[in-house]
């Protein structure tokens, strides 16, 4: 058995402190050399996916561009074009780089009713914007959470994550989520379709056991 592809988490490559870890560079630089297809997973959905390579390039990384950027956005969007193509409208809660994402993907976005709605980090959301969300799913959508994170830890101490945010929205609107972000096994899944890759020829890393590894 061959392994030629390769699933990474962000986390493995970036410490607490956004920092590289030790080893992370000349690793990517030797899968890259030898040509192995690979995509980096994230929860992070907010920003651009050319943010995010430019952000790598920046720290240091080379041969990381868009194409090697597989986020739990993209993930959900694949699931949904897989099994229901003809429902492409969707409301959201998590900054430019999932409404990009969404519209790529040929999604109307922000509208009075919906199919969807895709929560994420959102550090600007509001009252009304957890209200919007709310009617849309009155009005029948799905929730799809792309990040599950209870808590989130910025420079200021401990805040409300994504995940907690989807739960007080499952709860207002009486319907659960689907559940895109690592750990969940989807994402992984959809990034092997993304690769055209087979789970055999495949090795995932992760750092954390609960929320990476079990993924794998």
């Amino acid at each position: 058995m061959i392994e030629k592809n390769w699933m990474i988490t962000e986390s493995c490559l970036f410490d607490s402190e956004g920092q590289p870890r030790k080893g992370a560079i000349r690793f990517i630089r030797a899968v890259h050399q030898v040509e192995n297809a690979f995509v980096i997973l994230t929860n992070l959905s907010s920003h651009l996916r050319s943010e995010m390579a430019a952000a790598y390039q920046d720290a240091g990384f080379t041969g990381i561009d868009t194409a090697n950027i597989y986020t739990s956005t993209m993930a959900g969007v694949d699931a949904i074009l897989k099994s229901c193509p003809d429902r492409r409208t969707a409301g959201f809660l998590g900054g430019r780089g999932m409404e990009a994402t969404l519209k790529e993907a040929g999604f109307a976005v922000n509208l009075e009713r919906a199919d969807w709605v895709f929560i994420g980090t959102d550090r600007h959301a509001s009252y009304e914007d957890y209200s919007y969300a709310l009617r849309l799913l009155e009005g029948g959508a799905q929730i799809i959470s792309t990040d599950p994170r209870r808590l989130e830890y910025i420079k200021s101490g401990a805040a409300v994550g994504s995940g907690s945010i989807v739960k007080m929205l499952e709860y207002a609107g009486s319907r659960e989520a689907l559940e895109c972000g690592l750990p969940s096994p989807l994402i992984a899944q959809q990034a092997l379709r993304y690769l055209e890759a087979k789970a055999e020829e495949t090795i995932f890393i992760g750092c954390h056991l609960k929320s990476e590894i079990q993924c794998g």
